[in-house]
C-alpha cells in the first residue's frame, strides 16, 4: 500500500477497466451484449429524450468535474476501506446540503426511470416471449406489473 491507500501496482481505475473489459468480452462471446461506441449525433437523431438527458447530466456533471474537487469532499463517503475516498467513493445523500441532495436525487430518479423504460421497451418490442411465454412455458414477466411500475414512476 502507498500513503494514499492505493495498492501498489495498478491504479484502481485500471483494475476496474480490466474487469469491465473481461466481462464485456464474455457477454459479447455469449451474444448477450454488443457494446459499440456511442455517437452523440446519432443519439440526437435516434432518441431526442436520451440526448436531452445526456446533455443535462453532462452539463451538471461538468460543474463538479471542472470545479475545485475539494468542494465536493464533504459529500464523499468512503465505500472501500482499502482505497482513499479521493479515488473510490459515493456521494452521501445524508448531507446537510439539501439543494445538492435534491439535485442528486432528481437525477438519480431520472436515470432510474430511463433505464427501466429502456428495459420495458426492449421486453415489449423485442423480447415479447418474456411476457407471453413460449409453448407451454409461462412468461417470466407480467405486462400489468410493468404498467403499475409506469404509474409509480409517474407519481415521482
Amino acid at each position: 500500500m502507498t500513503g494514499n491507500n492505493i495498492p501498489l501496482g495498478k491504479p484502481p481505475v485500471d483494475a476496474l477497466d480490466e474487469g469491465s473489459v473481461k466481462y464485456e468480452n464474455e457477454l459479447n462471446n455469449m451474444g448477450i451484449a454488443d457494446r459499440k461506441p456511442k455517437n452523440i449525433l446519432k443519439l440526437a437523431e435516434e432518441d431526442s429524450r436520451l440526448f436531452d438527458m445526456y446533455i443535462t447530466l453532462y452539463s451538471e456533471g461538468s460543474k463538479f468535474e471542472h470545479s475545485d474537487i475539494s468542494t465536493t469532499k464533504m459529500y464523499r463517503k468512503a465505500i472501500l476501506p482499502e482505497y482513499d475516498n479521493n479515488y473510490v467513493f459515493s456521494f452521501s445523500l445524508n448531507s446537510h446540503n439539501e439543494g445538492m441532495w435534491e439535485r442528486v436525487f432528481n437525477y438519480s430518479s431520472m436515470c432510474l426511470f430511463i433505464s427501466y423504460d429502456a428495459i420495458r421497451k426492449r421486453i415489449l418490442d423485442k423480447e415479447r416471449h418474456l411476457i407471453d411465454g413460449v409453448g407451454n412455458v409461462k412468461g417470466s414477466y407480467d405486462e400489468n406489473a410493468l404498467k403499475m411500475i409506469d404509474i409509480m414512476f409517474a407519481g415521482l
